[in-house]
């Protein structure tokens, strides 16, 4: 049938046409909103829809473009001559978690949708509606005969009329759904990605059974889907939060590498902004292919698609810089269209992939400083953190950006705090002592939100800045000692080592630490060993136990620690007398030190 003609109600199979149609339909101007815009000229997102951190275009780049994507790493800059420094290279599963919950953000533009369904004029006959249709028409019918109507409409430009004037009420008629899925053996593949896609776009609850359902058909008839229908395939499931384990994603990935000389630059940002979203393992051939068509269309992605990629590209550890450079060389131009997400998610990404391009930089600035003033605490916190990461020192940026930041301080989220401690650490912005200690105080507050990585981040900075609020302390250490247990490995040796230089002696903090550290001290790193036992000796802690364990892993890995490793374990060595730790030991990081 026809989306623009009459349905032939002469037959059951024509009435169940019309139906699934009509579902469709529904289904996919309750996706837009009750908008009077065809799918797949869908507007921006509302802003809040992100990532992320970078925030997931949560897309920030989340979410990134939103579980989220936490960048934020307790790490002093190289060459720190302080004790205690760490690393940007440590373990970067345990640190860069997703979250973007905040995943990290969502593409702020939605994908290309289906066409819209016809609306060409009815063939002949009556021209005169049911009195529930004229209600409809008027805006009158109540919830039970709006769903009457719709299911009753005898062609689609009756049908259309109903949806211009309830459109914004259709987010509340979970029939809909329910007709969707009585009538999915029913559906034609094409209409698969896009129910799901409308699903994905209305947010809140959707009918589990209809998305199994969805999935399930999806398999059968993947072979037939084109271009368009994979892209909003998955962009709908990266939306609605499916899993990327099952096998489907695999087969989507290789029907995807065959359909991709086909994909427009929105389909191409789509579908690897969703691939990223799901942590779905890529392909080499499918990336392989992927990035092929996409240098070929690089000159006609927009700011939107630029930095969607450029965050998926992050997200998922794309290691093609000769790509990846070229993607920000073509950002570099565009920048002047970039919106604030849009900005934010690219710098992160240029850190997250270690591109310090200058020019890149110096443009980025040029349009990001004088536009801060419209940044939210989600944009100004990755900011800062991926200026931290590219060591860039600039007096008008930052100063902007204090300024802003200060204003819109309680609007900052735990992972924003956090974030922005770290990064003001790493910067060295000790003199801004204002600020600095206005953002401690409002992390005070928020503490008992924090997770682990946020309250080991936060403690760290707080020692990096010399920042011994005893408030603060005191509260940290109420909010932290019963969660030690869920700390990893980087959390423990950052959190003793902050102890260490803030001089905080609680003797309950300290048993539950060696308590847990104990039980985790094979996972340590070089570094975290160093650290720990530098902290140890600062702290006073005399617990034979733990420096026999501590021990046990260190000697193994003698050769893994650095020079200022060993000067660190030296020096709490020749601090602590009373340690039991053998002459052999000794002996060997003198020797190392030379």
């Amino acid at each position: 049938m026809g989306l623009g003609r009459r349905a032939d109600l002469s037959s059951m199979a024509g009435l169940t046409r019309l139906m699934a149609v009509q579902a469709v339909t529904v289904i996919w101007n309750l996706g837009l909103g009750g908008e009077r815009k065809g799918p797949g000229r869908g507007g921006q997102d509302d802003a809040t829809d992100k990532g992320t951190t970078g925030q997931q275009p949560q897309a920030v780049p989340a979410k990134g473009p939103v579980g989220r994507s936490q960048p934020g790493r307790g790490a002093s800059s190289a060459g720190t001559s302080k004790p205690g420094y760490t690393r940007d290279q440590q373990d970067d599963a345990a640190a860069d978690r997703a979250t973007i919950g905040q995943q990290v953000s969502r593409p702020a533009k939605g994908p290309v949708g289906p066409l819209q369904p016809g609306r060409g004029a009815s063939s002949g006959g009556s021209t005169s509606q049911p009195k529930t249709y004229q209600q409809a028409k008027q805006g009158t019918l109540s919830p039970a005969d709006l769903t009457k109507t719709i299911t009753g409409c005898g062609d689609l430009d009756s049908l259309d009329q109903v949806i211009m004037v309830h459109g914004k009420r259709f987010q509340h008629m979970h029939d809909l759904s329910g007709l969707a899925l009585h009538e999915l053996d029913r559906m034609e593949p094409r209409h698969l990605s896009s129910v799901l896609w409308a699903l994905a776009k209305v947010g809140g609850p959707v009918n589990s059974a209809l998305v199994e359902g969805i999935l399930h058909h999806t398999k059968d008839y993947l072979a037939t889907f084109n271009a368009h229908d994979i892209s909003n395939l998955l962009y709908a499931m990266a939306k609605l939060g499916l899993s990327s384990k099952d096998n489907l994603i695999h087969e989507i990935m290789d029907s995807a590498t065959r359909e991709l000389p086909e994909f427009g630059p929105q389909a191409l940002a789509n579908t690897l902004w969703a691939l990223a979203t799901m942590g779905a393992p890529l392909d080499g051939r499918f990336l392989e292919v992927w990035i092929k068509h996409a240098v070929e269309k690089l000159h006609d992605f927009d700011a939107q698609h630029l930095s969607n990629i450029l965050w998926a590209a992050a997200k998922l550890g794309i290691e093609e810089t000769a790509f990846t450079t070229a993607c920000l060389g073509m950002a570099e131009l565009k920048l002047h269209d970039f919106n604030a997400q849009g900005m934010s998610n690219t710098l992160w990404a240029a850190a997250k992939l270690d591109i310090a391009n200058e020019a890149f930089i110096a443009t980025w600035l040029s349009e990001a400083t004088p536009k801060l003033s419209v940044y939210n605490a989600q944009e100004l916190s990755t900011t800062l953190l991926a200026a931290a990461k590219l060591d860039i020192v600039n007096e008008a940026f930052i100063a902007t950006w204090l300024s802003v930041a200060t204003r819109k301080l309680h609007d900052f989220n735990p992972q924003n705090l956090s974030n922005t401690l770290w990064a003001a650490a790493k910067l060295g912005i000790i003199k801004e002592k204002a600020f600095t200690t206005a953002c401690l105080g409002m992390a005070e507050l928020k503490l008992r939100d924090f997770n682990s990585h946020d309250l080991s981040e936060t403690l760290w900075a707080a020692a990096k800045l010399g920042i011994a609020n005893k408030a603060f302390i005191g509260t940290w250490l109420s909010e932290a000692t019963p969660k030690l247990h869920v700390f990893n490995y980087i959390g423990l040796s950052e959190t003793l080592w902050a102890a260490g230089m803030l001089g905080i002696v609680d003797e309950a903090f300290i048993a539950a630490w060696l308590g847990v550290a104990m039980l985790k001290l094979h996972d340590f790193n070089a570094q975290g060993l160093s650290n720990t036992l530098w902290a140890a000796a600062k702290l006073d802690i005399e617990d034979e136990a733990f420096i026999a364990a501590w021990l046990s892993v260190a000697k193994p890995m003698l050769h893994d620690f650095n020079q200022l490793d060993l000067q660190q374990i030296s020096a709490a060595m020749a601090s602590r007398g009373s340690w039991n730790i053998d002459t052999g030991f000794k002996n060997m990081i003198a020797a190392r030190l030379g």
